[in-house]
């Protein structure tokens, strides 16, 4: 069923409450931190459906010039979308193709995709067909006695929570840990959040261009060396800052819903990928964990073990809702 084009009412009450629920958001944990610049996304891409609907409301929706301005003004906004995720490749802003007028909808979807950072044993999951679902913490969560966690917000301002990560049939781009070759820079005119300095990692060609690789080589740098920080090297960066252009692996959303974290099963324990493999001893048949290859009595324990590792302590004990979202494997 198609959903009525909303008013630019409507769509600034979105913004709205989205800015509202924002800072509410934990920014000390890496889903936490992509929550957030999901919601920062989705108002990018608002914000220019908000500009999109007032110019074809003054010029009417077949009027060329206005298609043309509208078609730039989506642009100008997932590229800032872009920015405020601290990506370089394609749009984290995803799922709101319904909220523009129909001139500009197919801009959106060309764009579609954004990236999602997993863990090694989750990648290597993923590359081995054993990973099919990931879980995201909801952001904000429900306050006690919501009747659904699907909505936030009060009143008027009460809306339908949508899953920052996309929608169904959406792609995403895999971020993963991987070692590039570069050097490291002073920013002169900007400091850290501590009043630090701030360096910024400079990509140097390598063979004739900018090279990444999943392999450890021989020699690498795990982070800036301060006493050596002009000199290119190998570097292990992070998954958060893998470029799009680099990423291997390409996800289709084929289902999403939000549940409780206990609330999981053994069929979508093995779905995240968590069991590596079966261990036969003389106790029994025992899974052993993906995330720090030890053996576990059972399929929840290792579970809890593997997301405590990934989300920190008192991560599993809090039961949150998450995004429970499902995928398959493409070509890219």
């Amino acid at each position: 069923m198609s959903r009525t084009k909303p008013t630019g009412d409507q769509i600034n009450a979105e913004i709205a409450t989205l800015r509202e629920v924002k800072p509410h958001i934990p920014k000390r944990n890496r889903l936490g931190e992509e929550n957030r610049n999901g919601i920062e996304a989705q108002i990018h891409v608002l914000e220019a459906a908000l500009t999109v609907s007032q110019v074809h409301d003054c010029y009417g929706e077949a009027n060329t010039d206005a298609d043309d301005f509208c078609e730039h003004a989506l642009m100008v906004a997932l590229a800032a979308a872009n920015w405020r995720a601290g990506d370089t490749g394609e749009s984290p802003a995803t799922g709101w193709q319904e909220y523009l007028p129909h001139g500009c909808a197919m801009s959106l979807a060309a764009t579609n995709g954004r990236g999602l950072s997993f863990a090694p044993p989750m990648a290597t999951a993923i590359i081995e067909d054993r990973k099919t679902m990931t879980r995201r913490l909801v952001g904000p969560q429900p306050e006690a006695g919501t009747d659904s966690p699907y909505h936030v917000g009060k009143g008027d301002r009460r809306m339908a929570r949508v899953c920052p990560y996309g929608s169904v049939g959406d792609r995403l781009y895999v971020r993963e840990e991987h070692y590039r070759f570069g050097h490291w820079e002073l920013i002169t005119d900007e400091k850290t959040k501590n009043g630090l300095a701030k360096w910024e990692f400079v990509a140097d060609s390598l063979d004739g261009g900018d090279m990444a690789t999943f392999d450890a080589p021989p020699e690498f740098r795990r982070s800036r060396n301060k006493e050596d920080s002009a000199t290119p090297a190998w570097h292990k960066r992070l998954a958060r800052f893998m470029p799009r252009k680099f990423s291997r692996l390409t996800l289709e959303i084929t289902d999403i819903k939000i549940e409780r974290l206990h609330d999981i099963g053994a069929k979508d324990i093995l779905a995240e990928g968590a069991v590596l493999r079966s261990h036969d001893n003389q106790f029994g048949r025992n899974p052993v964990s993906s995330f720090d290859g030890k053996v576990y009595l059972d399929l929840v324990s290792l579970w809890a073990a593997g997301w405590t590792q990934i989300n920190g302590d008192y991560s599993w004990a809090g039961n949150p809702y998450v995004w429970v979202i499902s995928f398959k494997r493409v070509s890219a």
